[in-house]
Protein backbone atom coordinates (compact mmCIF):
# COMPACT_ATOMS: atom_id res chain seq x y z
CA UNK A 1 0.00 0.00 0.00
CA UNK A 2 3.06 2.81 1.04
CA UNK A 3 4.72 1.91 -2.55
CA UNK A 4 1.48 2.57 -4.35
CA UNK A 5 0.87 5.32 -2.50
CA UNK A 6 4.06 6.67 -3.59
CA UNK A 7 3.61 5.71 -7.31
CA UNK A 8 0.48 7.08 -7.71
CA UNK A 9 2.31 10.78 -6.44
CA UNK A 10 4.83 10.37 -9.34
CA UNK A 11 2.48 9.63 -11.63
CA UNK A 12 0.18 12.40 -11.27
CA UNK A 13 3.50 14.56 -11.09
CA UNK A 14 3.81 13.71 -15.03
CA UNK A 15 0.73 15.36 -15.47
CA UNK A 16 2.07 18.90 -13.16
CA UNK A 17 -0.94 17.74 -10.62
CA UNK A 18 1.07 17.22 -7.67
CA UNK A 19 0.14 20.93 -6.34
CA UNK A 20 -3.45 19.45 -6.11
CA UNK A 21 -2.91 16.36 -4.53
CA UNK A 22 -5.84 15.48 -1.70
CA UNK A 23 -6.43 13.14 0.78
CA UNK A 24 -9.96 11.90 1.01
CA UNK A 25 -11.11 9.80 3.70
CA UNK A 26 -14.42 7.52 3.44
CA UNK A 27 -15.78 4.06 4.51
CA UNK A 28 -17.29 1.19 2.25
CA UNK A 29 -19.46 -1.68 3.49
CA UNK A 30 -19.03 -5.23 2.07
CA UNK A 31 -22.31 -7.58 2.86
CA UNK A 32 -21.24 -10.86 4.26
CA UNK A 33 -23.84 -13.54 5.05
CA UNK A 34 -21.70 -15.19 7.65
CA UNK A 35 -20.58 -14.61 11.00
CA UNK A 36 -16.93 -15.99 11.26
CA UNK A 37 -15.18 -13.59 9.05
CA UNK A 38 -13.12 -10.62 11.11
CA UNK A 39 -15.29 -7.51 11.38
CA UNK A 40 -18.62 -9.18 10.61
CA UNK A 41 -21.54 -7.47 12.33
CA UNK A 42 -25.11 -6.15 11.96
CA UNK A 43 -24.10 -2.39 10.91
CA UNK A 44 -24.37 0.64 8.65
CA UNK A 45 -23.58 -0.67 4.82
CA UNK A 46 -23.28 2.67 3.27
CA UNK A 47 -22.83 0.50 0.12
CA UNK A 48 -26.45 -0.39 0.55
CA UNK A 49 -28.28 2.28 2.95
CA UNK A 50 -29.41 0.38 5.60
CA UNK A 51 -28.20 -1.78 8.66
CA UNK A 52 -26.72 -5.04 6.83
CA UNK A 53 -24.63 -8.02 8.25
CA UNK A 54 -21.52 -6.47 6.45
CA UNK A 55 -17.61 -5.64 6.79
CA UNK A 56 -17.04 -2.28 7.02
CA UNK A 57 -13.16 -0.75 5.68
CA UNK A 58 -12.61 2.70 6.25
CA UNK A 59 -9.80 3.41 3.75
CA UNK A 60 -7.92 6.64 2.20
CA UNK A 61 -7.45 7.93 -1.32
CA UNK A 62 -5.42 10.29 -3.15
CA UNK A 63 -6.58 12.56 -5.50
CA UNK A 64 -5.51 14.95 -7.88
CA UNK A 65 -7.74 16.44 -10.64
CA UNK A 66 -9.62 13.70 -11.78
CA UNK A 67 -7.29 10.76 -11.01
CA UNK A 68 -7.80 8.79 -7.65
CA UNK A 69 -6.56 5.98 -6.27
CA UNK A 70 -6.86 3.95 -3.07
CA UNK A 71 -3.91 4.25 -0.97
CA UNK A 72 -4.67 2.73 2.58
CA UNK A 73 -7.62 0.58 4.37
CA UNK A 74 -8.07 -0.21 7.55
CA UNK A 75 -10.98 -3.08 8.93
CA UNK A 76 -13.28 -1.22 11.36
CA UNK A 77 -14.82 -4.34 14.35
CA UNK A 78 -17.01 -3.41 15.97
CA UNK A 79 -16.61 -4.66 19.23
CA UNK A 80 -13.31 -2.77 19.48
CA UNK A 81 -11.90 0.08 21.10
CA UNK A 82 -10.26 0.92 18.06
CA UNK A 83 -13.30 3.58 16.41
CA UNK A 84 -13.73 4.81 13.05
CA UNK A 85 -12.34 8.21 14.00
CA UNK A 86 -9.53 6.72 15.44
CA UNK A 87 -8.45 4.90 11.73
CA UNK A 88 -9.02 8.11 10.21
CA UNK A 89 -6.73 9.35 11.89
CA UNK A 90 -4.42 6.85 11.96
CA UNK A 91 -4.31 6.76 8.03
CA UNK A 92 -3.86 10.70 7.88
CA UNK A 93 -0.53 10.83 9.90
CA UNK A 94 0.53 7.75 8.22
CA UNK A 95 0.35 9.47 4.64
CA UNK A 96 1.64 12.84 6.14
CA UNK A 97 3.92 12.19 8.50
CA UNK A 98 5.15 8.77 7.60
CA UNK A 99 4.69 8.70 4.08
CA UNK A 100 5.30 12.66 4.02
CA UNK A 101 3.71 12.73 1.19
CA UNK A 102 2.56 16.70 -0.29
CA UNK A 103 -0.92 16.30 0.66
CA UNK A 104 -2.66 19.95 0.18
CA UNK A 105 -5.75 18.80 1.77
CA UNK A 106 -7.79 16.42 4.09
CA UNK A 107 -11.42 15.55 3.32
CA UNK A 108 -13.71 13.49 4.98
CA UNK A 109 -17.80 13.48 4.88
CA UNK A 110 -20.43 14.13 8.17
CA UNK A 111 -19.73 11.27 9.97
CA UNK A 112 -15.91 12.10 10.66
CA UNK A 113 -16.16 16.21 10.13
CA UNK A 114 -18.74 15.80 13.12
CA UNK A 115 -16.56 14.65 15.56
CA UNK A 116 -14.30 18.04 16.70
CA UNK A 117 -11.91 16.04 18.35
CA UNK A 118 -10.32 15.54 14.90
CA UNK A 119 -10.36 18.47 13.93
CA UNK A 120 -9.13 19.79 16.51
CA UNK A 121 -6.43 17.52 16.27
CA UNK A 122 -5.66 18.41 12.64
CA UNK A 123 -6.07 22.43 13.00
CA UNK A 124 -3.45 21.72 16.08
CA UNK A 125 -1.08 20.03 13.52
CA UNK A 126 -1.44 22.62 11.07
CA UNK A 127 -3.21 20.32 8.20
CA UNK A 128 -5.73 21.85 5.68
CA UNK A 129 -8.90 19.53 5.98
CA UNK A 130 -12.52 20.11 4.04
CA UNK A 131 -14.86 18.68 6.70
CA UNK A 132 -18.15 18.21 5.82
CA UNK A 133 -20.72 18.50 8.76
CA UNK A 134 -24.35 17.89 9.79
CA UNK A 135 -27.38 20.50 9.74
CA UNK A 136 -27.44 20.62 13.25
CA UNK A 137 -23.54 20.99 14.06
CA UNK A 138 -23.27 23.98 16.53
CA UNK A 139 -21.40 27.18 15.89
CA UNK A 140 -20.38 30.97 17.10
CA UNK A 141 -21.03 33.68 14.84
CA UNK A 142 -18.26 35.50 17.34
CA UNK A 143 -15.29 34.98 18.49
CA UNK A 144 -16.00 33.89 22.37
CA UNK A 145 -13.60 33.14 25.62
CA UNK A 146 -14.45 30.42 28.18
CA UNK A 147 -15.40 32.17 31.32
CA UNK A 148 -17.23 30.39 34.72
CA UNK A 149 -21.36 31.87 34.49
CA UNK A 150 -21.38 34.43 36.67
CA UNK A 151 -23.66 34.82 39.52
CA UNK A 152 -24.98 33.19 42.35
CA UNK A 153 -26.37 29.43 41.88
CA UNK A 154 -29.68 29.47 44.21
CA UNK A 155 -29.83 25.68 44.22
CA UNK A 156 -27.33 22.83 43.37
CA UNK A 157 -23.80 22.62 42.87
CA UNK A 158 -21.59 25.61 41.83
CA UNK A 159 -20.63 25.99 39.02
CA UNK A 160 -17.02 24.10 37.93
CA UNK A 161 -17.22 24.44 33.93
CA UNK A 162 -16.81 27.07 32.09
CA UNK A 163 -18.70 28.12 29.14
CA UNK A 164 -18.31 30.20 26.24
CA UNK A 165 -19.20 34.03 26.28
CA UNK A 166 -21.04 33.93 22.88
CA UNK A 167 -24.36 31.85 21.70
CA UNK A 168 -23.74 28.94 19.35
CA UNK A 169 -26.67 28.49 16.50
CA UNK A 170 -26.95 25.53 14.35
CA UNK A 171 -25.56 25.99 10.55
CA UNK A 172 -29.22 25.23 9.40
CA UNK A 173 -30.51 28.15 11.18
CA UNK A 174 -27.22 30.59 9.80
CA UNK A 175 -28.03 29.45 6.74
CA UNK A 176 -31.65 30.45 6.50
CA UNK A 177 -30.90 33.66 7.81
CA UNK A 178 -28.82 34.11 4.58
CA UNK A 179 -30.11 35.85 1.35
CA UNK A 180 -29.21 35.62 -2.44
CA UNK A 181 -27.12 38.20 -2.69
CA UNK A 182 -25.25 36.52 -0.11
CA UNK A 183 -23.77 33.65 -2.04
CA UNK A 184 -21.82 33.83 -5.50
CA UNK A 185 -22.72 31.69 -8.49
CA UNK A 186 -19.12 29.78 -9.30
CA UNK A 187 -18.49 27.13 -12.03
CA UNK A 188 -16.26 24.88 -10.00
CA UNK A 189 -14.57 21.88 -11.97
CA UNK A 190 -15.65 20.10 -15.13
CA UNK A 191 -17.23 17.14 -14.95
CA UNK A 192 -18.74 14.36 -17.55
CA UNK A 193 -22.29 16.30 -18.00
CA UNK A 194 -20.72 19.64 -18.18
CA UNK A 195 -19.42 22.44 -15.50
CA UNK A 196 -20.76 22.02 -11.95
CA UNK A 197 -21.96 25.23 -10.96
CA UNK A 198 -23.50 25.82 -7.71
CA UNK A 199 -23.94 29.26 -5.04
CA UNK A 200 -21.57 29.20 -2.71
CA UNK A 201 -21.15 31.17 0.65
CA UNK A 202 -18.33 31.27 3.27
CA UNK A 203 -17.00 32.96 6.51
CA UNK A 204 -15.64 32.87 9.58
CA UNK A 205 -16.61 30.91 12.34
CA UNK A 206 -15.95 29.95 15.86
CA UNK A 207 -15.80 26.56 18.04
CA UNK A 208 -14.44 24.94 21.05
CA UNK A 209 -11.46 22.90 20.68
CA UNK A 210 -11.85 20.05 22.87
CA UNK A 211 -7.87 19.72 23.33
CA UNK A 212 -7.45 22.95 24.41
CA UNK A 213 -11.11 23.87 25.90
CA UNK A 214 -10.31 27.08 23.85
CA UNK A 215 -12.06 29.01 20.65
CA UNK A 216 -11.48 27.70 17.87
CA UNK A 217 -11.39 29.63 14.65
CA UNK A 218 -12.51 27.66 11.10
CA UNK A 219 -14.35 28.64 7.78
CA UNK A 220 -17.53 27.46 7.74
CA UNK A 221 -18.64 27.22 3.44
CA UNK A 222 -21.89 26.53 2.36
CA UNK A 223 -22.51 24.99 -1.17
CA UNK A 224 -26.20 25.59 -2.25
CA UNK A 225 -27.27 23.76 -5.81
CA UNK A 226 -29.33 24.80 -8.18
CA UNK A 227 -32.13 22.34 -6.53
CA UNK A 228 -32.05 23.98 -3.19
CA UNK A 229 -29.74 21.39 -2.06
CA UNK A 230 -27.73 22.76 0.63
CA UNK A 231 -23.85 21.25 1.57
CA UNK A 232 -21.96 22.52 4.77
CA UNK A 233 -18.45 22.09 5.32
CA UNK A 234 -15.83 23.51 8.30
CA UNK A 235 -12.39 24.43 6.94
CA UNK A 236 -8.64 24.69 8.17
CA UNK A 237 -7.16 27.03 5.02
CA UNK A 238 -4.80 29.85 4.63
CA UNK A 239 -6.75 33.03 5.32
CA UNK A 240 -5.60 34.41 1.68
CA UNK A 241 -7.62 31.31 0.44
CA UNK A 242 -10.39 32.07 -2.28
CA UNK A 243 -13.93 31.04 -2.65
CA UNK A 244 -13.04 29.43 -5.46
CA UNK A 245 -10.33 27.33 -4.17
CA UNK A 246 -12.38 26.11 -1.35
CA UNK A 247 -15.12 25.15 -3.55
CA UNK A 248 -13.31 23.35 -5.65
CA UNK A 249 -11.71 21.61 -3.27
CA UNK A 250 -15.02 20.83 -1.55
CA UNK A 251 -15.83 19.39 -4.55
CA UNK A 252 -13.09 16.39 -5.07
CA UNK A 253 -14.96 14.28 -2.66
CA UNK A 254 -17.01 13.14 -5.43
CA UNK A 255 -14.09 11.18 -7.00
CA UNK A 256 -13.69 8.74 -4.01
CA UNK A 257 -16.79 7.49 -4.71
CA UNK A 258 -16.46 6.99 -7.98
CA UNK A 259 -13.23 5.46 -7.32
CA UNK A 260 -15.09 3.03 -4.96
CA UNK A 261 -17.46 1.87 -7.64
CA UNK A 262 -14.55 1.30 -10.33
CA UNK A 263 -13.05 -0.67 -8.13
CA UNK A 264 -15.81 -3.25 -7.10
CA UNK A 265 -17.46 -3.30 -10.37
CA UNK A 266 -14.01 -3.60 -12.67
CA UNK A 267 -11.42 -4.66 -10.35
CA UNK A 268 -13.43 -7.20 -8.02
CA UNK A 269 -12.45 -5.12 -4.86
CA UNK A 270 -15.94 -6.70 -2.71
CA UNK A 271 -15.78 -10.15 -4.39
CA UNK A 272 -13.34 -11.88 -2.15
CA UNK A 273 -13.80 -14.83 0.15
CA UNK A 274 -11.61 -14.45 3.70
CA UNK A 275 -12.21 -14.43 7.21
CA UNK A 276 -8.72 -13.10 8.86
CA UNK A 277 -7.86 -9.48 8.85
CA UNK A 278 -4.30 -9.63 7.08
CA UNK A 279 -6.43 -11.74 4.14
CA UNK A 280 -8.63 -8.70 3.76
CA UNK A 281 -5.97 -6.18 3.74
CA UNK A 282 -4.22 -8.05 0.88
CA UNK A 283 -7.10 -8.48 -1.24
CA UNK A 284 -7.49 -4.72 -0.82
CA UNK A 285 -4.05 -3.74 -1.42
CA UNK A 286 -4.28 -5.95 -4.23
CA UNK A 287 -7.33 -3.75 -6.29
CA UNK A 288 -5.47 -0.50 -5.52
CA UNK A 289 -2.21 -1.98 -7.28
CA UNK A 290 -4.44 -2.82 -10.19
CA UNK A 291 -6.36 0.57 -9.57
CA UNK A 292 -2.47 1.74 -9.91
CA UNK A 293 -1.75 0.05 -13.43
CA UNK A 294 -5.37 1.37 -14.70
CA UNK A 295 -4.38 5.31 -13.17
CA UNK A 296 -0.62 4.39 -14.97
CA UNK A 297 -2.57 3.71 -18.55
CA UNK A 298 -4.73 6.48 -18.19
CA UNK A 299 -1.71 9.40 -17.42
CA UNK A 300 0.51 7.87 -20.75
CA UNK A 301 -3.01 7.80 -22.78
CA UNK A 302 -3.74 11.68 -22.02
CA UNK A 303 -0.24 12.40 -21.78
CA UNK A 304 0.79 10.72 -24.99
CA UNK A 305 -2.20 10.85 -27.38
CA UNK A 306 -4.30 13.27 -25.55
CA UNK A 307 -6.79 10.63 -24.85
CA UNK A 308 -8.96 9.67 -21.63
CA UNK A 309 -9.66 6.15 -21.14
CA UNK A 310 -12.32 4.93 -18.48
CA UNK A 311 -11.35 1.75 -15.95
CA UNK A 312 -13.69 0.13 -18.34
CA UNK A 313 -11.97 1.19 -21.92
CA UNK A 314 -8.82 -0.32 -20.03
CA UNK A 315 -10.05 -3.46 -18.78
CA UNK A 316 -12.02 -4.22 -22.45
CA UNK A 317 -8.26 -3.57 -24.40
CA UNK A 318 -6.88 -5.96 -21.90
CA UNK A 319 -9.73 -8.24 -22.46
CA UNK A 320 -9.37 -8.19 -26.01
CA UNK A 321 -5.46 -8.83 -25.87
CA UNK A 322 -5.78 -11.83 -23.72
CA UNK A 323 -8.93 -13.55 -24.56
CA UNK A 324 -10.33 -12.26 -28.37
CA UNK A 325 -8.64 -12.93 -32.15
CA UNK A 326 -7.40 -10.01 -33.95
CA UNK A 327 -10.76 -8.76 -35.59
CA UNK A 328 -12.46 -8.44 -32.01
CA UNK A 329 -9.09 -6.37 -30.53
CA UNK A 330 -9.28 -4.28 -33.62
CA UNK A 331 -12.91 -3.47 -33.39
CA UNK A 332 -12.86 -2.72 -29.26
CA UNK A 333 -9.88 -0.53 -30.26
CA UNK A 334 -11.93 1.37 -32.91
CA UNK A 335 -14.81 2.15 -30.74
CA UNK A 336 -12.79 3.08 -27.95
CA UNK A 337 -10.61 5.67 -29.95
CA UNK A 338 -13.66 6.61 -31.77
CA UNK A 339 -15.36 7.63 -28.66
CA UNK A 340 -12.71 9.54 -26.92
CA UNK A 341 -10.78 11.35 -29.71
CA UNK A 342 -10.40 14.61 -29.22
CA UNK A 343 -7.93 17.49 -29.46
CA UNK A 344 -5.74 18.16 -26.52
CA UNK A 345 -7.59 21.48 -25.27
CA UNK A 346 -10.95 18.61 -24.65
CA UNK A 347 -9.06 16.02 -23.14
CA UNK A 348 -8.26 18.13 -20.36
CA UNK A 349 -11.28 19.12 -20.13
CA UNK A 350 -12.46 15.75 -19.93
CA UNK A 351 -10.23 14.56 -17.15
CA UNK A 352 -11.96 17.48 -15.29
CA UNK A 353 -8.11 18.88 -14.74
CA UNK A 354 -9.32 22.37 -13.14
CA UNK A 355 -11.43 25.12 -13.82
Amino acid sequence: MNEVAVQFVKQVEQLELHDDLQLIIDESGFAKKGKKSKGVARQYNGSAGKIDNCQVGVFAALNAGSITNLINAKLFTPKSETSKIDHALNLINHTIDTLKLPVKYVSFDAFYGRDSSLLGTLKDKKIHFIADVPENYQISLERFQMRLPKGKVTRGRPHIHKKPTRPFISIQEYAVSLKKKDFSFLAVRHSSKGKLKAYFHKRPVYIINPHTKKCMELILLIRKDVDETLKFSLCNAPGEITLLELAYQQSKRYFIERNFQDCKQELGLDDYQCQSEIAWERHMSLCMLAMLFINKEKCENLKEGHIYLSATDIKKIIMAIALYNETNQQRIFKEILTKTRTTKGKAKKNVYIRI
